[in-house]
């Protein structure tokens, strides 16, 4: 599609408050080619019969002028234009993610928890996470910006002590150290040592996670370790932490901190493999695919041939191929990834990727992928050859070779948590960080699939799911409120605010959950009396509720309803901000329903 056609369109899809032709047509994206003309011809007959009418006259003679330019953009130039929305859809959306950006980046320092706040931002609003990073990596070169972990100068922190590790360990040692800690420290019973705790372990993690920040990272390391090194082991740190209670026996360090017994965080420090080992793929090094449909899945093997070791990671060039999973196993000598392709956003009916495995130890193999969509030309054609080797098989004439498989079972797995929030695990992957998820490629038809749910201040979840094929499995997960949720501030304590317009916005967008708690537990109202609760509660500086207290102002109080309403409110993310703690105020308003209201 041209340009000027876009263009067009688009203007007129704002006046419309349309995000695409399709929308506005009423009809998918995928669609067959008669079912998208059945639409505009509809469509058409519908503007024809507005055109006196003064309220849509000016969108009827629009669509009649215009028949042609839909019928370009939808069927002859699909694919050119759904890529070209997704485009356009995306920019909007790295518009709201620049102003985001520069909001943690006004001082000049990008803190390690304003970097894991943008990427928490970007996987809200859908962008790829290496976009993301890009973005964010312009933006602190046209503003002057470093990171927080690039400076060579102020105070030095131990990341390895605070996770208990050793400066060798390898990525899946450091890992476990981190998780483990992070794990003990929801036993503390003071919820500001826990968020003290909880911050420095992102910190160090965010830090040493990456292989480029890491290397920054460890000539600092070296250097102040040559400076002082007795000063720096792990033992010597790790009591800062707390997780545990002091054994008698353990042996004191030169700073006078004994170090702490926990025997489900007790890690031991793993060096780093000195011989990794070897990165191999099997099979060709060209993967030919005809796409048929939306979209089609191929499989490549990776081998691990040696003792040691492989982690690292799997990822395309090109937008419209996905690899699942993206992280490799470490330790097993051989794994299958998944490559998805999807046809809608290949811009063509033939497109080339190139799929890379890389090791962290600096290993690289790629794969080509060669894909081809199917047209309704070729798919006539495909059915004909089909035809003919049936009869030719039936008159014993096998000239066309074996016929094709029919394609791999799939099933849909859907994860929807309560309360929102928290990070989904399948199968040990993580597949989402948002408290929701939708999966359908790669995953194993009547076998168990285990599901793991993480939030804090929650009991974690876990259970399993089988999947049949061609139907949709969800599975609605409920949380256990861990957090007494009791804080209160102590002399010294720093008292931070926190923007009025942030604090409505995030309790604005739980509106429904806050009814749903008065709903199911609210007792002895009057049908049509307005209920009135008050909040008073205390937040942390990483923008959690810690501390809740609730008057019920003209109800008789509720345990059940305030634990519901705890639920709720212990899952939301504020923003970060500098200080010890805020103070919240606010006024829940639930209308109890009539008979009138029922449906």
């Amino acid at each position: 599609m041209n340009p000027r056609d876009l263009d067009h369109i688009q203007r007129f899809l704002t006046t419309v408050g349309r995000s695409s032709l399709f929308e506005y047509f009423g009809v998918e994206p995928d669609a067959p080619d008669d079912g998208v003309e059945a639409a505009i011809k509809q469509r058409r007959a519908w503007a024809q019969g507005q055109q006196s009418n003064p309220k849509y006259r000016q969108e009827a003679i629009w669509v009649i002028k215009n028949i042609a330019r839909c019928r370009r953009a939808m069927v002859d130039g699909r694919l050119q234009y759904i890529a070209a929305t997704r485009t356009a859809a995306q920019q909007k959306e790295f518009e709201v993610l620049d102003l985001f950006i520069l909001g943690n980046i006004a001082d000049g320092v990008l803190s390690v928890r304003g970097e894991r706040a943008i990427l928490e931002q970007g996987d809200a609003q859908g962008l790829p996470r290496d976009l993301v990073q890009s973005r964010l990596a312009e933006l602190l070169v046209e503003r002057g910006a470093r990171r927080e972990g690039d400076v060579a100068s102020g105070p030095f922190v131990d990341h390895y002590a605070i996770l208990g590790a050793h400066p060798d360990a390898d990525i899946n040692s450091l890992e476990r150290a981190y998780r483990e800690r992070y794990h003990a420290a929801r036993q503390l019973a003071d919820p500001r040592e826990t968020e003290r705790v909880y911050a420095e372990l992102d910190a160090a993690w965010e830090v040493l996670r990456s292989p480029g920040t890491r290397a920054r990272y460890d000539e600092r390391h070296r250097e102040e370790r040559e400076d002082d090194p007795a000063d720096l082991t792990p033992a010597a740190s790790v009591g800062r932490l707390r997780l545990g209670v002091e054994t008698p026996a353990a042996p004191a360090t030169d700073a006078g901190t004994r170090q702490p017994h926990n025997a489900s965080s007790e890690l031991a420090a793993v060096a780093r493999t000195p011989h990794p080992s070897r990165l191999e793929l099997v099979g060709p090094d060209t993967i030919e695919l005809s796409v048929e449909g939306r979209r089609t899945a191929a499989s490549l093997t990776v081998r691990k041939v040696g003792p040691g070791a492989m982690p690292g990671r799997v990822f395309g060039d090109q937008g419209w191929v996905s690899v699942s999973p993206s992280r490799l196993d470490p330790d097993v000598s051989e794994q299958v990834i998944t490559v998805s392709v999807d046809a809608t956003a290949m811009g063509s009916t033939k497109a080339v990727a190139r799929i890379t495995v890389a090791t962290e130890d600096g290993q690289r193999r790629s794969v080509t992928i060669h894909a081809a969509r199917r047209t309704r030309t070729t798919r006539a054609i495909g059915a004909a050859v089909l035809m003919l080797g049936v009869v030719a098989y039936g008159m014993h004439e096998t000239g066309f070779g074996p016929l094709q498989p029919p394609p791999p079972p799939e099933g849909t797995l859907v994860v929807e948590v309560d309360p929102p929030g928290g990070v989904i695990f399948v199968n040990g992957d993580l597949v989402s960080t948002a408290g929701t998820a939708r999966l359908g490629h790669g995953l194993s038809i009547g076998e168990p699939l285990r599901i793991r749910v993480e939030q804090d201040g929650f009991d974690t979840w876990a259970g399993e799911a089988i999947l049949e094929d061609g139907r949709e499995t969800r599975v609605e997960v409920v949380l256990v409120l861990t957090d007494k949720m009791d804080w209160v501030p102590t002399e010294g304590d720093v008292r931070a605010e926190i923007p009025a317009e942030d604090l409505q916005h995030a309790l604005a967008k739980r509106t429904d959950r806050f009814d749903g708690c008065y709903e199911k537990h609210l007792e002895g109202a009057a049908p049509g009396s307005l209920a009135l609760t008050s909040l008073i509660a205390h937040v942390s500086a990483r923008g959690r509720f810690i501390g809740v207290r609730f008057d019920a102002e003209n109800h008789p109080p509720s345990d059940p309803l305030h634990n519901c309403l705890k639920r709720q409110l212990r899952s939301i993310k504020l923003p970060l901000f500098t200080g010890d703690y805020a103070v919240v105020r606010h006024q829940f308003r639930y209308t109890v329903p009539t008979d009138m209201d029922a449906p």
